[in-house]
């Protein structure tokens, strides 16, 4: 859409005639100009969501689509009034969200949550999470539990 050029149709047609087709471009039409971002950390999300946008100046009188792919969980990171402010001289600003949901946790067949202990359904949750370092955290949850016990 956004590098394609644009055309009206004007057809002739007559009873009993050949239909004459004639294709005019128009020009000195808008500038389209379509942007996507995919964010990667949860850091400054305004500020890279900006940068992902051309400059003030080339927006000027452009309809601007900005396509944004990032975590669910990031949604109340995105300044969305912030960056209507930026493109305030296009002349129309689209922004579509697109938040990503990590797939469910799923436990084997037969298995019932309730017969998972809790150091079991840690693993499962660093495991959905991808945390890097599960195995410290698994260990450190171990050792806190085992001292939770001893007290009792």
């Amino acid at each position: 859409e956004a590098k394609e050029e644009r055309f009206f149709v004007i057809a002739d047609v007559e009873k009993g005639q050949d239909t004459n087709v004639e294709w005019i471009q128009l020009t000195g039409v808008r500038k389209f100009i379509d942007r996507r971002a995919s964010l990667s950390s949860s850091e400054n999300v305004t500020e890279s969501l900006k940068e992902a946008l051309p400059k003030p100046k080339e927006m000027s009188g452009a309809i601007i689509r900005l396509v944004v792919d990032y975590p669910r969980e990031w949604d109340s990171l995105i300044d969305e009034s912030a960056l209507r402010k930026y493109t305030a001289d296009a002349f129309e600003f689209h922004f579509v969200k697109r938040p990503q949901i990590e797939s469910r946790v799923r436990i084997d067949e037969g298995q019932v949550v309730s017969s998972l202990s809790p150091l079991d359904l840690l693993g499962q949750y660093f495991d959905a999470a991808k945390v890097s370092n599960a195995d410290e955290l698994q260990q450190l949850a171990r050792d806190i539990m085992s001292e939770d016990l001893s007290e009792s």
